[in-house]
């Protein structure tokens, strides 16, 4: 009986063994069938990036904004060749887009520049660029950067950084997110590789910032949850610090102080099971790695990948089942310069542990720059001379941009950002960084401790692992474009049911080219028709036929997919010589008679011919000795651009136009006019056609807008006009704070508190669109401008002075076969010391950077 159980007692062990053993083989192989799909991922979508160069870090209203783009693919910092298409967005302080430009990529680079509008007030202004594919990879996955742009000078040439604020009239509604704090001070705390684990030592980072996003100097200590101190904190660089901490499964409070006052803040709660993996990156050839779990944990067999780029670069399996701690070294010499992915996962994907590290081999171009003479006269020629090697010496033939500018009229800015920090750091970590060019002044342990602290605080890397192992599925949303195509929909009118087979005519009028076509819907009815090249804003006028007869069904275009906007961050308002100013923006007149004859303006062309009792009467002039009221003109609200907008993604339906209009002023607004009457005039006409009395309730708002004449109360009527149909409306100025002794529209007072005019703009020669027909533009590649430059050569020298700023400016430098490029310009008239910013990157993903 005995020998039977030990033998069966044997074969039960002998089938245990085995089964563990065939649990093991699976693992591994889910193992590596993730790191497989992640070495597939980096070939079939490749990510791509964006970096401009500007020729100025500040600017002044009128100047213009010159700016060179290289798109390059992530994955090798190289140039690419996969998207053809940039778009790049000049964004207002409140986030509204100012211009958009569409340029023609050509071996992965282009350039363009931006002028803002005279009539746009002085502020932060925000400059963003991206590829349409870029945006399948995330909505934040885009090149920013913020420019403050001051009041233009008052005297030419006296340039004082400046930046005046809107007037209260002239304040439109912040659309773009506000960084966002609970209380005065926060302090986060960010466990190495994501967790606390109960029992496992780890190293935890932290990060002390003010009210506004502003850097934070603190100190203080750790206690547990029996007041015990277990350690101490002290911030090191830009309020960021670390300390070691041996937690249990009990609370742990953080007491510091900041600004002479003590703060309490909880840690994150420990596990009671899992993994710790801490990373060593302070060494110079290799990278230390060390994984460890609690006594009460069972472990199991993990791997471990490490990519760079999106790139996997080396993977390993950690067999935990026995052992409660692992560790290995890897040299540096594998991973390319930038930051690196560590990332431990389980056999289901699920992401245990990850960090970030940051390797720099120094494999950059060098750079040199040579002049003539240290100072220039008033309007000599000036010669300077590059010379591009690469990290072994030899020659660069290549292109490159640069900058030249007068230093004595440069305003002091924060932003130290180049293409080399962008490409190898700031754009492989979400988030804005701060002094970038810090972590590459010097390789010693004191820039790697504070790089090391940066990727622990702000480690979110835009590459997601889950993705790129397989895990999650990537879903590709946006094409890879490789010219002007236009790609659209047809639905029906009210259900919104994409219509197939159905016939689409296009036409198209710029102001170089005519092109039409015609195709078919297909099965789930989508259109696209690949166009011709041309420059600037071309008429469109689509058909739709069903059967050979037109229909009306609503013409979609895909084409609004620009990324979310994103908060500015503290530095980027953060510039030493910035000081706001207030200024009288409104609408001044001289006399009271200028008052009149502005009034008739607005009045009705036939008010002369009217009944005394329906006619408007102006008062007589008379003398204002106190000092008056003005006439405010607030916002414009472009509303054809939000009209196309609303069509193309589906958002528009034929509804009561009154309310549609009253919801979209609020909306634009903000309920900036919340409280007050809104009372919609048409310009050509100068008659009330709607109004509404926000002291209503909204259910009750179809009575009190005036919808037409017919359903018109007669004891409201006022000079009642037709309502333009929303097609008919171009955009919508706010007219707000008439002074309380101006009538207008037939005896009605205009009360500056309580009533806000909407002077609707309509479309000159408009003519409603027949069933089936759109009529809208398309927008072709933007017009490149060409820098100026003046010849002072052989021309007497000018009598009035020359006030540029920008010297020089090339998106287009060639070297030659000797790595060699000369430019020649001529000085402006005051000008003793230049700023020299001259930044490029290869086919081969070599990137050079000099600032002078």
């Amino acid at each position: 009986m005995k020998t039977r159980i030990h033998t069966l007692l044997l074969l039960l062990g002998l089938y245990a063994v085995a089964l563990q053993a065939a649990n093991n083989a699976t693992t591994a192989q889910q193992l590596r069938a993730f790191t497989q799909h992640f070495a597939t991922f980096a070939k079939e979508y490749p990510q791509e990036k964006v970096y401009l160069h500007f020729d100025n870090t500040a600017y002044y209203q009128g100047e213009n904004i010159w700016f060179k783009a290289y798109v390059v693919r992530a994955d090798r910092n190289a140039l690419s060749k996969m998207s053809k298409i940039l778009y790049v967005d000049l964004i207002s302080a409140e986030g509204y887009v100012m211009e958009t430009q569409k340029l023609k990529i050509e071996n992965g680079q282009c350039h363009g520049s931006f002028k803002p509008a005279s009539t746009n007030y002085a502020g932060f202004y925000e400059i963003r660029a991206y590829t349409r594919y870029m945006l399948n990879f995330g909505q934040d996955n885009y090149f920013s950067r913020v420019f403050p742009v001051y009041d233009k000078p008052k005297t030419e040439g006296e340039y004082n950084p400046v930046i005046t604020e809107r007037p209260f009239s002239q304040r439109i509604p912040q659309v773009r997110p506000v960084y966002k704090q609970k209380g005065s001070f926060a302090l986060t705390f960010f466990p190495e590789g994501g967790n606390l684990i109960a029992g496992v030592n780890s190293k935890v980072a932290f990060k002390a910032t003010g009210k506004v996003g502003e850097n934070a100097v603190v100190s203080g200590e750790v206690f547990n949850s029996k007041d015990e101190k277990v350690a101490e904190i002290s911030s090191e660089y830009q309020g960021m610090g670390q300390f070691d901490l041996l937690p249990d499964s009990g609370k742990y409070t953080a007491k510091v102080q900041y600004n002479n006052k003590e703060y309490k803040f909880e840690l994150p709660k420990a596990l009671l099971s899992g993994y710790v993996m801490s990373v060593d990156n302070l060494h110079e050839d290799e990278v230390g790695i060390q994984i460890e779990s609690n006594s009460h944990f069972a472990g199991e067999l993990l791997g471990i990948s490490i990519s760079s780029r999106g790139v996997l670069f080396g993977s390993q399996q950690v067999d935990m089942s026995s052992t409660h701690a692992a560790s290995f070294t890897f040299p540096k010499k594998m991973l390319p310069s930038g930051v690196s992915q560590i990332t431990l996962f389980n056999a289901v994907g699920v992401v245990l542990s990850e960090r970030l590290i940051f390797v720099n081999h120094h494999s950059q171009m060098k750079m040199e720059m040579s002049q003539s003479k240290p100072i220039y006269r008033p309007f000599e020629k000036v010669n300077l001379d590059f010379k591009l090697k690469d990290m072994r010496g030899n020659p660069v033939e290549t292109t490159f941009s640069v900058a030249v500018r007068d230093a004595s009229t440069s305003t002091t800015n924060l932003y130290g950002n180049n293409i080399l920090t962008d490409l190898l750091l700031s754009s492989e970590v979400k988030g804005y960084i701060e002094h970038p060019e810090y972590y590459f002044e010097k390789e010693n342990v004191t820039h790697r401790m504070a790089l090391d602290l940066l990727l622990l605080t702000q480690g979110w890397t835009r590459y997601v692992w889950k993705e790129m192992a397989g895990v999650t599925p990537l879903k590709i949303n946006q094409p890879v474009e490789k010219g002007l195509v236009m790609v659209g929909s047809v639905v029906s009118l009210f259900l919104g049911k994409k219509m197939k087979d159905t016939d689409i005519t296009m036409i198209l009028i710029s102001d170089s080219i005519s092109q039409h076509g015609t195709c078919r819907t297909d099965s789930v009815g989508d259109f696209n028709f690949a166009l011709q090249e041309f420059k600037g804003e071309a008429k469109l006028i689509l058909q739709s036929k069903k059967k050979n007869k037109r229909k009306e069904m609503q013409i979609r275009l895909n084409r609004n997919f620009s990324p979310d906007f994103r908060a500015y961050a503290f530095p980027d308002l953060n510039t030493v010589q910035y000081f706001k100013a207030v200024r009288d923006t409104v609408l001044s007149f001289d006399s009271l008679a200028n008052i009149q004859e502005d009034l008739k303006k607005i009045l009705p062309k036939n008010n002369d011919r009217l009944p005394m009792d329906k006619r408007n009467h102006l008062l007589k002039e008379v003398t204002v000795k106190e000092k008056r009221q003005s006439v405010k003109v607030g916002i414009k609200y472009d509303f054809t651009k939000e009209l196309d907008r609303k069509r193309d993604v589906g958002e528009w339906m034929p509804a009561s136009l009154d309310t549609y209009l009253y919801f979209n002023v609020q909306y634009y607004t903000n309920g900036k006019y919340k409280g007050k009457k809104v009372i919609f005039v048409r310009d050509d006409s100068k008659n009330i056609v709607s109004e509404y009395n926000p002291m209503i309730e909204d259910s009750e708002m179809s009575d009190a807008i005036v919808a037409d004449n017919e359903s018109t109360p007669t004891s409201d009527r006022r000079n009642i006009d037709r309502m333009p149909s929303i097609d008919e409306i171009e955009s919508i100025s706010f007219i707000e704070d008439f002074s309380s002794v101006i009538r207008l529209y037939n005896g009605y007072l205009a009360e500056p508190s309580r009533t806000v005019i909407a002077l609707i703009h309509c479309k000159k020669n408009y003519h409603k669109e027949p069933y089936g027909i759109r009529n809208t533009t398309f927008q072709g590649y933007a017009y490149t401008k060409e820098f100026f430059q003046p010849n002072y050569d052989k021309a007497l020298l000018p009598d009035e002075k020359d006030y540029r700023r920008t010297l020089y400016w090339n998106p287009d430098v060639k070297t030659d076969a000797n790595g060699k490029a000369t430019i020649s310009f001529f000085n402006n008239s005051s000008c003793k010391a230049m700023n020299v910013s001259a930044e490029t990157v290869t086919e081969r993903g070599v990137i050079g950077a000099m600032c002078k």
